[in-house]
Parts: structure tokens; C-alpha cells; sequence
């Protein structure tokens, strides 16, 4: 399953959705929204969200580092 976390630098739920699917063994693409602005307006029109992290687990977002919805989307 595809995972994109959409993140930016001083954000620590960022860093602690990352450890987090790091810590499971799941593959993710880290997007720095800070440096594109392009992608950053394209997540927020596409989650619905504003904020980070951003997390995209195939078609679903999750606003936030949201452990159990995380882990349901995985079947964790």
C-alpha cells in the first residue's frame, strides 16, 4: 500500500508519525510541503486538511498523528 507522509520541519507529530511507521517496517515517502507550495495547496484541496502531518495510506487521509486510524488503514 502506497504511504505518503506530507510533513514540514519543526512539526513533531510529523516526526512521530514517521518513527511510527518506521517502527512498524512500513515503507513511506517523506514530502516536505514547506519547500513546494504547489503540493502543499494540491493536499490541502485533495485531504480537505490543513496542518501537518498529512498522511496518505492509499486513497485515505489522515489528519495529524492519528495512531489508531493509522494503524486500521494498515491493518496493523
Amino acid at each position: 500500500m502506497n504511504v505518503i507522509v506530507y510533513t514540514t520541519p519543526t512539526c513533531p507529530y510529523c516526526h512521530m508519525a514517521m518513527d511510527f511507521l518506521k517502527k512498524n517496517n512500513i515503507d513511506f515517502q517523506e514530502i516536505d510541503v514547506s519547500k513546494n507550495e504547489a503540493i502543499a495547496i494540491d493536499i490541502i484541496n485533495r485531504s480537505g486538511h490543513i496542518g501537518a502531518p498529512i498522511i496518505e495510506i492509499g486513497e485515505q487521509f489522515v489528519a495529524g498523528f492519528d495512531e489508531e486510524k493509522i494503524k486500521n488503514l494498515l491493518y496493523l
